[in-house]
């Protein structure tokens, strides 16, 4: 009997995972898709506050990662734009997902009591969980880091690389970090209903 129910968690536990990946990348492929700066010198791609997601399950890391593979292949987009950009997202939404882990992680440590709901012991800035706020940096870093330089070579674009890294920054700091939280924080008031624990 134990076996049996262990081995149905795990298919509804994989089923849910793969269910919840799949929304998460098709969200972002609609959200490039229907916002026209997604891409170029100057751009806010709305689908990066996606990067957000890794707080509340692992799902979101394959989710954000397909999506942007999919949307850069949908939209055109160069050959090394589709690999970089594609592993510039996979490395952010990964690191924030380690990130999210270790707070969340820590904060159980510190009350010691795993039944104790997480949400009411976890480090909060400004009544928004700490681990919350840092979940979309990795995205934010690595998409400063990677795009501008395929952004110059890729489209053979002149503009000043330390132009494109301000420019590609603003617009994660804005999409990412700053839409990517205001989504976290109203997820995070129905977390239990929309992803997995």
């Amino acid at each position: 009997m134990t076996s049996e129910s262990n081995v149905t968690r795990k298919s509804v536990f994989s089923t849910r995972y793969m269910a919840e990946a799949a929304i998460i990348a098709a969200i972002y492929v609609v959200l490039v898709l229907i916002w026209p700066f997604s891409s170029g010198v100057v751009q806010v791609r709305l689908a990066e506050a996606l990067s957000v997601l890794p707080f509340f399950t692992p799902a979101a890391v394959a989710g954000v990662t397909i999506g942007c593979l999919i949307a850069n292949l949908v939209t055109g987009l160069a050959l090394p734009d589709v690999v970089f950009g594609t592993l510039a997202s996979f490395i952010g939404v990964l690191f924030g997902y380690i990130i999210s882990r270790y707070f969340k992680n820590s904060a159980l440590k510190r009350k010691g009591d795993t039944s104790a709901s997480l949400s009411s012991i976890e480090k909060k800035l400004m009544g928004i969980p700490v681990g919350m706020l840092l979940t979309p940096i990795p995205t934010v870093i690595s998409n400063m880091l990677i795009i501008p330089p395929v952004i110059r070579f890729a489209y053979a674009d002149a503009t000043p690389i330390w132009f494109l890294i301000i420019t590609v920054g603003a617009g994660e700091i804005i999409s990412a970090e700053i839409l990517g939280v205001m989504l976290g924080i109203a997820m995070n008031k129905r977390r239990n209903i929309i992803l997995s624990k």
